[in-house]
């Protein structure tokens, strides 16, 4: 056990949609992969939203519909639901002015890497 683990991934998706853009099935296969590897890892999910989109999606708010789109695809790669909590942050935490102005980057969900202590 021997590998670095990163501290976080993204991903990211289309305006005011929860599907994930191409690229997004290895960002997902690689945090499978670490929490299938290392059995003291658990991850937060945080949906988040750019400000120009609308505020509810079908099953609520799009930033937590994006999350849990993202815990479900790690469920169908082996990762269990108990190592996942998933929350969303509307634009409470937009990178937006930090990216020149460019929203894509707040239609995003975070995957946050934690050490479970103890184990």
């Amino acid at each position: 056990k021997d590998r670095n683990v990163p501290t976080a991934f993204f991903v990211f998706f289309d305006e005011n949609s929860a599907q994930t853009v191409d690229g997004s099935d290895e960002i997902l296969d690689e945090v499978a992969g670490f929490l299938t590897f290392y059995g003291n890892l658990t991850v937060n999910i945080v949906g988040h939203r750019a400000e120009s989109e609308t505020l509810d999606a079908t099953d609520g708010t799009i930033d937590v519909h994006r999350a849990t789109v993202v815990a479900a695809q790690l469920q169908q790669r082996g990762v269990v639901a108990e190592r996942m909590s998933i929350g969303g942050k509307g634009v409470s935490e937009a990178m937006t002015g930090a990216a020149g102005d460019d929203e894509s980057v707040d239609r995003r969900v975070d995957i946050i890497i934690l050490i479970v202590s103890g184990q």
